[in-house]
């Protein structure tokens, strides 16, 4: 038989092995000699470090595991670009020399993808200023004695409990991100100025962080966002296609919901998610609360809207309302898509069917689906 693998171009073969964890591409290294020094041109590290199953020798794993990121560093081919660099640490110790080597090493390295989950350790400010990245992610670290934002390249930003004691300030963040098109910011502390630039090519943001203000995201073409910002809504968003609509609460306020999509004109895609740990038990009922016809319905509905998915849906009767009423004023709806609750059993999900599939559709080409 032939060997079909030793016939594949190097090109190919860094491609492919680029995405893998760091440990398995460096364990190829036993198939052949061809293999010996090929992995040090894969041009992405993926580290990761739990502690979870080595709590009776933390240290002792912990240095095990910051001797092998040194290895895998020092020995990669330097005049490889380095595409990709993540390292997802949980560690509860915490070697900041580490920390600011492994950073600095990617940077020199010309990193362009860059995600760090840290588990609350310092994160060395000259990431902010790596003209090369196109992508930054990061997650549970804080970060310090940011001066200013160069990222001149960067198109997609993701801040996940990202804690700063002063703030991560808006007007510095845009002003040094001109090319940013995917924003995602959720339990970080955000300063809002006055006055901060706009973002004009950003299409895509996920905003579940207080004190970033929703002008910034109106010309976006994708959004997921806390219902409790539709406050903030003074102005309409004519590029939006597809929501999402988090919910924090223990129900809906369909009021709240209509008055959101009454500033989404052009909407296609609808998703509407109520927290799990938030829903109403069955003894503790919602079912007096109706959908409010004497409301226009929303231009987006009968117009322009596609699919609509409800989560972890009840069966209750503003939620039946809710969804007869997309299905019969939505002219052009495609799929409504239903998911039931998780606590639900079969009778229940069997009468929620029974009574959404009697509903009367205005749409020729619908499909409403459970999951």
């Amino acid at each position: 038989m032939a060997d079909i693998i030793s016939s594949i171009p190097d090109e190919i073969l860094l491609y492919i092995l680029s995405f893998l964890p760091t440990k398995q591409v460096v364990a190829t290294t036993i198939l052949c000699k061809r293999w010996n020094l090929l992995w040090r041109s894969v041009p992405s590290f993926d580290f990761v470090y739990s502690d979870d199953y080595h709590w009776h020798k933390e240290e002792e794993s912990y240095n095990h595991f910051l001797h092998s990121v040194y290895s895998f560093m020092h020995l990669r081919d330097l005049d490889q670009p380095l595409r990709r660099f993540s390292l997802n640490c949980d560690a509860r110790l915490y070697d900041p020399a580490s920390t600011d080597k492994w950073v600095r090493a990617a940077i020199s390295g010309r990193v362009e993808h860059l995600h760090f989950k840290l588990l609350w350790n310092v994160l060395p400010s000259v990431v902010f200023s790596c003209k090369t990245l196109v992508v930054l992610k990061l997650e549970f670290l804080k970060v310090e004695d940011i001066h200013f934002f160069e990222l001149p390249l960067l198109k997609i930003l993701h801040l996940y409990h990202v804690y700063s004691s002063e703030g991560i300030h808006l007007s510095q963040l845009f002003a040094g991100s001109p090319n940013l098109e995917d924003l995602e910011a959720e339990n970080t502390y955000i300063c809002h100025e006055s006055k901060f630039n706009r973002l004009p090519k950003l299409v895509r943001a996920n905003i579940q962080a207080e004190f970033v203000p929703m002008e910034i995201v109106k010309n976006v073409e994708v959004l997921f966002i806390d219902w409790r910002r539709q406050k903030d809504l003074l102005f309409d968003f004519h590029n939006l296609l597809q929501l999402q609509l988090d919910y924090m609460s223990f129900h809906i306020n369909w009021d709240d919901v209509l008055k959101m999509l009454n500033h989404c004109p052009k909407l296609q895609t609808l998703a509407i998610g109520c927290e799990k740990d938030y829903i109403y038990s069955s003894d503790e009922s919602h079912e007096g609360e109706v959908w409010p016809c004497s409301q226009p319905v929303p231009q987006c509905i009968s117009l322009y809207l596609k699919t609509c998915r409800l989560e972890n849906y009840k069966g209750t009767i503003d939620e039946f309302q809710f969804a007869r009423s997309i299905m019969q004023n939505a002219k052009y709806l495609r799929t409504m898509k239903i998911c039931a609750d998780i606590d639900a059993n079969d009778e229940e999900k069997l009468d929620m069917i029974r009574d959404l599939s009697s509903c009367e559709k205005t749409s020729n080409s619908f499909t409403l689906s459970f999951e």
